[in-house]
């Protein structure tokens, strides 16, 4: 069974690289931004045609939720409009895509977690963008999985939520964190096991589904997670103090839903996997990656 896995130098896709060598009877092919350019259709046909995958993992997405409203062109062209391209291709060749999106497609105006059919309304082109790519995917036609995850980090990253603040904390900084902005850390390198695990399980050949996926736990604030991340044992000896601010004290906060937390009952049920609390699995990181 032959795999592609897009973005293969991003957060996600190095975690892919992890399971590289976990199934005997998988052979996967990773292609970073430099090798693959999912916004070329010839470029695409040409290695889907020549490696002839059962899936195409797309790890590749325009991400700076920042820069996105000043480069809407090129955060479309890649979040959404290659999408088209990568679903119709792989439609043709009967290859089943798994897309990831994210918790943004969401407003933030609800009060507890978020559910695969609740409505999206977006605020920032970013989060725009991404649920386009998702509509690009469903009305293809193709096979699918769709995962939206929330607060993601790969430990072996530093720009990401988690690494930033942990890099923060090691460096005796005090640090400004919102306490009304919610949601639940996602660890990259769990998902990318679990979906593997999926694939080889469950072969996933004909199926159009979203699933929301993070970590287990409730949804935490970004203060109450600098808080719980000082807490732990082997960052204690660190001189960061810790000062809980409202988002709107960041220029940034109108396009970053407040509350994003996802549900990820649906996921849980269908497949049968529980995943461990995200408080467990960053003490973990933290010990093996961090220190």
């Amino acid at each position: 069974m032959n795999i592609i896995v897009s973005g293969a130098n991003g957060q996600l896709g190095s975690s892919f690289l992890n399971c590289i060598n976990s199934y005997n009877n998988i052979k996967m092919y990773f292609f970073d931004s430099g090798e693959l350019n999912i916004t070329k259709k010839n470029t695409l046909e040409k290695l889907i045609n020549k490696i002839k995958p059962k899936y195409f993992i797309n790890c590749a997405a325009y991400t700076d939720v920042n820069k996105s409203e000043k480069n809407s062109k090129q955060c479309f062209n890649i979040n959404c409009l290659s999408l088209n391209l990568i679903s119709n291709i792989c439609k043709s060749y009967n290859c089943t895509l798994i897309h990831f999106s994210t918790d943004y497609v969401f407003d933030g105006k609800k009060k507890f977690p978020y559910i695969e059919y609740d409505i999206p309304n977006p605020l920032s082109i970013y989060a725009k963008s991404k649920l386009c790519g998702e509509k690009e995917i469903f009305n293809s036609g193709v096979n699918f999985l769709i995962f939206r995850i929330s607060w993601l980090y790969n430990p072996s990253f530093n720009n990401n939520l988690i690494s930033k603040l942990i890099n923060q904390i090691k460096q005796n900084k005090d640090i400004y964190a919102a306490l009304d902005e919610k949601s639940i850390p996602t660890c990259a390198n769990n998902l990318a096991k679990n979906i593997m695990y999926l694939i080889f399980k469950y072969k996933l050949k004909k199926i159009k589904k979203t699933f929301h996926y993070v970590d287990n736990g409730n949804a935490v604030s970004v203060y109450k997670l600098t808080k719980f991340i000082k807490n732990i044992s082997y960052l204690k000896k660190y001189k960061s103090s810790i000062f809980s601010i409202k988002s709107s004290e960041f220029n940034n906060s109108l396009i970053r839903p407040n509350y994003s937390a996802l549900n990820n009952k649906l996921f849980r049920d269908k497949f049968k996997i529980q995943e461990d609390n995200w408080r467990n699995i960053l003490i973990n990181n933290v010990k093996e990656y961090y220190l």
